[in-house]
């Protein structure tokens, strides 16, 4: 019997975080088999490792693309060393616009994978269901730039709806929620969820930092509407999607005190931590992201699946989250 070969599955994961960088597969294809001097045909068979990238075209493709994660940083799970990386954070040159470039690339390498698995343990709503509403993305955008960054121009500056300065990152945030539904999804939440959000949705409102009722009721709406979106999706157990990807929402009540994240992709977890509102850890060891993996499964084991239960039950869940929206 024929040895069967095991695909490289971070080699396949190297080559499609530069294919993302480009409009078309196609364009992708040709420039790749221009650099490295071989057919298309070839390409292809290197996006399926059936020929392995030799030394020579690895250091060309790194050249190319020096923004492109070192091939061996795909292979962590030959060590035990804990590969860590971070987004870099200057309170002046911060960037949301590059940072949300850096997230999307990272849910197109996930797409990339039939097979791929999203975790979410969300202590505050998650990013990507946020981004659901363009309302409460403004706002969001408009908190960072205030409290965290806290940029100049933001220290006086009040929250306007309809702030054109905001609609850049409103419109990148808006791609991240489109590709985040096409993804199979398990997300973790309880009571207080939504407590970090609506704690500085009120405070803004008290400090007349919210000057127009118009804007606070647009955005009190908002937030019920999103609550709405993921009822629905929990009811019906998958994603409003044309491809109905698997959504499973669990109640518990052991999150950590910030948001985290597992992305299982092409069989290898890799662990995102938000050491804050802005600062991304990445976890890319194997056997850390086994351990983190196994967590969370003994947590799901021990909650209640909103998608699961009665429906009047989970009707009372989210009912209770939206009256805190309006207290």
């Amino acid at each position: 019997m024929k040895k069967q070969k095991v695909p490289d599955d971070a080699q396949i994961a190297f080559l499609d975080r530069i294919r993302v960088t480009y409009k078309s597969k196609k364009l992708f294809i040709e420039a790749l088999a221009k650099l490295l001097n071989v057919s298309e045909s070839g390409i292809y068979r290197r996006l399926r490792a059936e020929i392995k990238l030799s030394t020579a075209e690895t250091k060309s493709l790194q050249e190319r693309y020096p923004a492109v994660l070192p091939l061996e940083k795909y292979r962590s799970d030959r060590t035990t060393k804990l590969e860590m990386e971070y987004s870099d954070y200057d309170p002046v040159q911060h960037n949301l616009l590059h940072q949300l470039g850096d997230m999307l690339r990272e849910l197109s390498i996930a797409k990339s994978d039939k097979q791929a698995m999203i975790y979410y343990m969300a202590a505050d709503i998650p990013l990507f269901q946020l981004f659901y509403s363009k309302e409460l993305t403004a706002f969001y955008f408009y908190l960072l730039k205030k409290l965290v960054l806290e940029r100049e121009d933001y220290i006086r500056k009040t929250f306007i709806l309809a702030d054109e300065l905001l609609q850049p990152e409103v419109a990148e945030a808006q791609k991240l929620y489109d590709l985040y539904q096409q993804l199979p999804g398990c997300e973790l939440w309880s009571k207080q969820t939504t407590a970090q959000l609506l704690t500085y949705l009120h405070e803004m409102r008290q400090l007349k930092n919210i000057p127009h009722d118009a804007d606070y009721s647009d955005l009190q709406n908002a937030f019920t509407a999103l609550l709405n979106n993921v009822e629905q999706q929990a009811g019906q157990g998958h994603k409003f999607d044309i491809q109905k990807p698997l959504y499973e929402l669990y109640l518990c009540n052991m999150l950590n005190k910030s948001n985290e994240s597992l992305f299982v992709v092409f069989n290898t977890p890799i662990v995102f931590k938000m050491h804050n509102e802005v600062e991304i850890l990445m976890i890319q060891n194997s056997q850390f992201g086994q351990r983190t993996l196994q967590h969370y499964k003994k947590i799901i084991a021990r909650s209640k699946q909103l998608s699961k239960v009665n429906p009047i039950e989970r009707q009372s869940f989210f009912n209770e989250l939206k009256r805190l929206v309006n207290l």
